[in-house]
């Protein structure tokens, strides 16, 4: 039997510990409420209920929203760290999660319309709150404020203590005592609480029940938690009781950052047939505009002492040492310089319609202009099996604008170049180029192998892709809240190939591109609007191409089918050597696709979008085609679901997506897929069990592809300790 690892170790010591993290459970009790309006109810998940059926002292369940109409008021104790909460008249209050009941790993609330004023007691530091309002968030401990939301309007305002507020673009600001912000109007950042905000903020908030307890009272208490000489009990000054000193405020904003920035994983992942241990350490930090995440991993075999026995031998951890030991120095420098990026997941600033951009590391996403040659690529299709380093930056200026991108920056094989330029007025004209140099240089060196026999001749002429294209971009209305931007594309594609192969010379096929009558083919034209509205984004156009070219040719599963596609492009050279000199290969397609998105910050975002092709045939008439395209992406936030601290992602994007279904076999992971998954149970606050599942091209020990079209899942199972 295969001996326990370090990691397998320390993650099953961790689960053990799980009741010792696990805090004790909360509940909300109903301390003080006035029916004035006589509608005024609970929402609970079992049904409406008046606030007299559960009567003073009787407890509101998760999930439960309380709705206060014309002179009607309520608070609300949570227990056991008393803290008190009043809802004024005219307010939805939503009790989402109660930290330690059902597993949750905080306390979350939510009032998308009214007020109320929470008095948050600071009793330990295990204790975490989250306070929502229409679109922003606040996290809360052990502090005072008022949330008021309604039409145009999202204040928050802090009188005691420091919290963070998030907006719905992301943003975090910090507010201290006597500071506020309206996170749908003026710049998000911290204004003064004025005394008319604050008169107005507080008008009939006063409460009713009893507050948090202060410190102790020690001897000759007066009752109002001081010893009667203007000390506390504890003989100390008094400073209102229990709220935190500035230092000790600082001191929780640097834990509370620790937490977010710092993460470990720990435990088992299985890539093809083989089971290996883990241990990752991979801190965030967001500095200004800027995001970073590391990424810093042992992955190994059964000893995490020898570096031959780690996953791939340890590749990234050589530092140059196999290069050095040859005499190569200069490859020896730029490897050392290689598994030092790939320390770093990612380095991401704005996305490619800000006036800068960047993004490094392991990209998710790379759209070139509209992206009609280059849209959704992505080079993390087997991460972690594969790890390299991707580039797309670039600028947007009020005339112009240039992005570049690169799929790997330490042997690069795919490049990407677009300008555009602002004409009469907001009008864009852009100019794009892109090209594959090593289409099938994964396979090179299984050449002769029965596995590689129906792609040999591509592997033979070794192909290079060049595809080239030129846009329109009109944004009719463009802002944060709504857009609309009308666009247009034509581009085409011409290969070029190293080696003679299949009767075919070397070279540049201008062929492919150019017919000997002049004629004009491997072309694609799309048009479109694509833009946002509101929480919603959409994309919708019309798809016209012919021959080899392929719209969005570089998309989440290109890195897939690049070596079937570079077969294709052999056998359609093949076919125009014996076509007529008026003769198109390859029968036009028209298309339509369209996609929509709706993210609601800290709940969900989902994405869906498909590709329906039809086939022009030469007899005329429309017929069916297998070029299509679905994607879909889903992602649940923590604390969404009320009694279930779970949460989680899938992406599911599959070209010859409708052609499955006609195959008896029905394999919907295959070549032609890149499939991911993640699910997260929140076992405490600072500890995550997570399963994730993936799928990759099967590979040896060196790295290199085994198979060009075995698929093998890639299974998961991890502890993620947050500090």
């Amino acid at each position: 039997m295969r001996r326990l690892t370090i990691a397998a170790v320390a993650a099953a010591s961790l689960l053990l510990l799980l009741p010792g993290l696990a805090v004790a459970q909360s509940a909300a009790v109903l301390a003080f409420f006035e029916n004035n309006s006589g509608s005024m109810l609970v929402n609970t998940p079992s049904g409406d209920i008046a606030p007299e059926d559960i009567g003073i002292g009787g407890e509101v369940p998760v999930g439960s929203t309380i709705i206060t109409e014309d002179g009607d008021f309520a608070e609300i104790e949570l227990t056991p760290s008393q803290s008190i909460i009043r809802i004024a008249e005219n307010t939805n209050f939503q009790i989402e999660g109660l930290q330690g009941t059902n597993g949750a790993a905080q306390s979350t609330f939510r009032s998308p319309a009214g007020k109320f004023r929470a008095v948050i007691a600071r009793t330990t530091g295990a204790d975490r709150y989250q306070f929502a309002g229409q679109t922003a968030v606040m996290g809360v401990r052990g502090t005072e404020f008022v949330n008021q939301s309604g039409i145009g309007e999202e204040i928050f305002a802090v009188l005691e203590g420091i919290v963070d507020v998030t907006n719905a673009a992301g943003e975090v600001i910090q507010l201290a005592a006597n500071q506020s912000v309206n996170a749908l109007s003026g710049p998000f950042s911290p204004t003064p609480l004025t005394d008319a905000l604050r008169e107005s903020l507080l008008a009939g908030m006063e409460f009713l029940s009893d507050p948090p307890p202060g410190p102790p009272a020690g001897d000759g208490d007066t009752g109002d938690g001081t010893d009667g000489d203007g000390t506390d009990g504890d003989g100390t000054d008094d400073d209102g009781g229990d709220e935190p000193t500035a230092e000790e405020q600082v001191q929780n904003a640097l834990l509370e950052k620790l937490r977010e920035i710092l993460g470990m994983e720990i435990g088992s992942i299985t890539i093809g047939d083989t089971t290996y241990s883990k241990a990752i350490i991979q801190p965030t930090f967001d500095l200004g505009a800027a995001r970073i995440g590391m990424y810093i991993p042992l992955i190994y075999e059964s000893n995490i002492f020898d570096p031959d026995d780690w996953y791939l031998a340890g590749a990234e951890w050589s530092f140059g040492r196999d290069e050095f030991e040859a005499g190569e120095y200069v490859l020896g420098a730029l490897d050392i310089l290689n598994d030092l990026f790939l320390k770093f997941r990612f380095i991401e600033i704005g996305d490619n319609r800000d006036p800068f951009f960047l993004g490094v590391g392991n990209l998710d996403d790379i759209t070139v202009g509209h992206g009609t040659i280059m849209r959704a690529f992505t080079n993390n299709t087997e991460f972690p099996a594969v790890r390299v380093i991707g580039l797309h930056t670039g600028f947007n200026g009020e005339k112009g604008g240039l992005e570049v991108m690169l799929n790997n920056v330490s042997a690069p094989e795919i490049f990407g170049l677009r300008g555009h330029l602002r004409v009469a007025g907001r009008l864009g004209i852009g100019l794009t180029a892109l090209t594959d140099i090593a289409p099938v240089g994964a396979v090179r060196d299984l050449t002769g192998d029965p596995s590689v026999a129906d792609v040999q001749d591509a592997i033979d002429a070794d192909p290079v892709f060049v595809n080239i294209g030129t846009d329109l971009d009109l944004p009719i209305v463009e802002n944060d809240g709504f857009a609309i931007i009308a666009f247009a594309d034509v581009a085409g594609m011409m290969p070029a190939l190293r080696n003679p192969a299949a009767g075919l010379a070397a070279g540049l096929r201008t062929e492919a591109m150019f017919t000997e009558a002049g004629g004009f083919q491997n072309w694609g034209v799309n048009a479109g609007l694509l833009g946002n509205v509101s929480l919603f984004d959409y994309r919708a156009e019309f798809r016209w191409y012919n021959g080899l070219f392929k719209p969005a040719l570089y998309n989440q599963v290109y890195e897939r089918n690049r070596i079937d596609y570079a077969q294709e492009v052999v056998d359609y050279l093949v076919q125009l050597q014996s076509a007529g000199p008026d003769d198109q290969t390859g029968e036009p397609t028209i298309g339509i696709y369209a996609e929509g998105g709706l993210n609601i910050p800290e709940i969900v975002s989902v994405t869906l979008g498909y590709q329906w092709p039809f086939a022009l045939l030469d007899g005329g008439g429309i017929g069916p085609s297998d070029d299509d395209l679905f994607v879909l992406a889903a992602t649940l936030e923590p604390g969404v679901i009320p009694l279930v601290p779970v949460h989680g992602s899938i992406e599911y994007v599959r070209s010859k997506f409708a052609s499955t279904f006609d195959d008896e076999s029905l394999t919907l992971f295959d070549e032609n897929t890149v499939v991911s998954a993640e699910v997260i149970y929140e076992a405490a606050p600072t500890l995550d069990v997570a399963l994730l599942y993936t799928t990759a091209l099967a590979r040896d020990q060196s790295g290199a592809l085994a198979q060009p079209e075995q698929v093998v899942t890639t299974l998961s199972i991890e502890t993620r300790v947050s500090f």
